[in-house]
């Protein structure tokens, strides 16, 4: 006589048994979040914050749990918030077909940008503003900047966004984005039809001009720190790490925030890879035509960026270009006769 055992099949998990399970790892790893957290964060606040997040945002918890984690973890360590009332930071679930999966992605908020941006003690405060058809707008670049904008209500139609950061020795640093420069941000993301670039539109233009500005901010570079900061105790360094969170996540690269919350058995997603864009390569001048080494022209290339004031680790990223190489020094040497 066979007896034949069934197995009952595998419950699924409710919404609150998922909520359940990210909520333990959180306290689990809560002292680790505690060393890394500047001294300005609540973290029992942040947790709320998160769970209440996740609550609003169901589609979250079909998200892996390190992502969820290594999220929750790496905006705390920004000192930046999970609140939409806030717009400081946001969470997004994005598949990862290279992992078969969703992970939570991270996205900065304008109002996270301006605020990591005024914590480096550089700058008082960035003011963002959309101008629109029939406004009286001027500005202008060069050693004296300058700005005028008069909004008259006669359209809703968006022609510019700009920004203004008030620096703190009482300089002004300025930065227009036209519409089709917009455009052309928007394009690039990959979430360009939907989400909140269709929702909310405007905001997402000021976070793209505020984003471009911090950049150009004096002294927010990754790899140094200013005097004002450093006698401050303050680095710049969360905000350079914000800017490139955010610009991963609207390019499609790997946050790979899993790492951060599981480094032992997560791995790095492979990045996929890049064909790079096609250049029309103008016409160059004579000394450029020159046979050199790859070193020589590499040299020529660091000469011409620096009379131009053209930063080429951006021109690279932008250029797609992660190694300099025989076969892609001409692109470089175009873009850069383009600047001059």
């Amino acid at each position: 006589m066979e007896i034949t055992l069934s197995i009952p099949p595998k419950k699924p998990q409710t919404p609150q048994d998922k909520i359940n399970t990210v909520r333990a790892l959180m306290e689990s790893r809560k002292m680790v979040m505690e060393k890394s957290a500047p001294h300005i964060m609540n973290l029992d606040r942040a947790i709320r914050l998160a769970l209440t997040t996740f609550q609003r945002n169901p589609k979250l918890l079909d998200c892996h749990p390190s992502t969820l984690l290594g999220a929750v973890i790496q905006v705390t360590q920004l000192g930046l918030e999970l609140d939409s009332a806030t717009n400081q930071a946001h969470l997004v679930p994005f598949w990862n077909k290279r992992k078969n999966r969703f992970d939570a992605t991270l996205i900065i908020g304008y109002k996270g940008l301006e605020t990591l941006a005024v914590r480096t003690k550089l700058v008082k405060r960035i003011v963002p503003r959309v101008v629109r058809e029939g406004d009286i707008f001027k500005f202008s670049y060069g050693l004296n900047q300058t700005l005028e904008h008069v909004p008259m209500f006669k359209s809703s139609n968006l022609t510019y966004v700009y920004a203004v950061a008030y620096l703190s020795d009482g300089e002004k640093e300025i930065l227009v984005l036209s519409k089709d420069e917009v455009e052309k941000a928007r394009i690039r993301s990959r979430a360009a039809d939907e989400g909140p670039w269709v929702t909310d539109y405007e905001e997402m233009a000021m976070k793209t001009v505020i984003r471009r500005l911090c950049k150009k901010l004096p002294n927010c570079n990754p790899e140094t720190n200013s005097p004002i900061a450093m006698k401050a105790g303050i680095r710049t360094n969360s905000l350079m790490a914000a800017i490139s969170l955010d610009e991963s996540a609207e390019q499609g690269r790997p946050q790979d925030l899993g790492l951060i919350a599981d480094p032992e058995t997560e791995t790095p997603t492979p990045e996929e890879p890049v064909t790079p864009p096609r250049v029309e390569i103008p016409a160059l001048p004579v000394e450029a035509k020159v046979e050199k080494t790859l070193a020589e022209r590499w040299e020529v290339c660091r000469e011409l960026a620096n009379k131009n004031a053209v930063n080429l680790k951006e021109l690279l990223a932008e250029l797609k270009i992660k190694e300099v190489k025989n076969d892609n020094i001409m692109q470089i040497e175009s873009a850069l006769f383009a600047h001059n």
